[in-house]
């Protein structure tokens, strides 16, 4: 019988009040806590958004590639992807979600102006509707994942462990069941 359970069966009230602050601790750790698959998907989405980002800038250089070289609208809408692609190496390698908040928020202003620039592009005629549909679609869908992003930033700012990950039982503690190696 452990010492704990001892003290339960002579004093009931006590052991009752024990077992709820210990319910209500975890209760509260389990709010703060990610699981690993929820960081897993979270660094998968993040791999997502770079590799599609620099898909993106290739895309856009080979759609321009074809432009004068004295037309504005060619350098201007690749200034833009260079910016973006920057700024989304940055976001992958910050190491805090506010960071990340911070750089995702410098990064839709300037995903907005570049499918501003697309539409431009396609109303006068140097994109082709079918190079302008499939390069708005893409940056639209990065546009609402970052979007999300900033909701669930805070979550992953808040992730910490569990002090119950490095608890070993109290049996190995005292050293009752150590192994002897050669």
């Amino acid at each position: 019988m452990y010492s704990d359970e001892r003290h339960q069966k002579d004093n009931p009230a006590e052991g009752e009040a024990r077992q709820g602050r210990q319910k209500r601790k975890h209760h509260n750790n389990d709010k703060q806590r990610i699981s690993r698959l929820d960081l897993i998907q979270y660094n998968e989405q993040i791999l997502f958004v770079a590799k599609k980002a620099e898909k993106l800038t290739t895309a856009l250089y080979m759609i321009t590639d074809f432009l004068n070289y004295k037309e504005p609208f060619k350098w201007g809408i690749r200034e833009k992807a260079v910016h973006f692609l920057s700024l989304i190496t940055l976001f992958s390698s910050a190491s805090s979600a506010t960071k990340k908040e911070h750089i995702i928020i410098d990064i839709l202003p300037i995903l907005s102006e570049t499918m501003s620039l697309l539409r431009l592009g396609l109303s006068i005629r140097l994109i082709s509707h079918m190079n302008y549909s499939i390069l708005q679609s893409e940056y639209s869908t990065l546009y609402d994942i970052l979007h999300a992003q900033l909701s669930t930033q805070s979550i992953v700012d808040n992730f910490s462990l569990s002090k119950d990950l490095f608890e070993v039982s109290s049996a190995l503690d005292k050293g009752q069941n150590k192994r002897h190696y050669n």
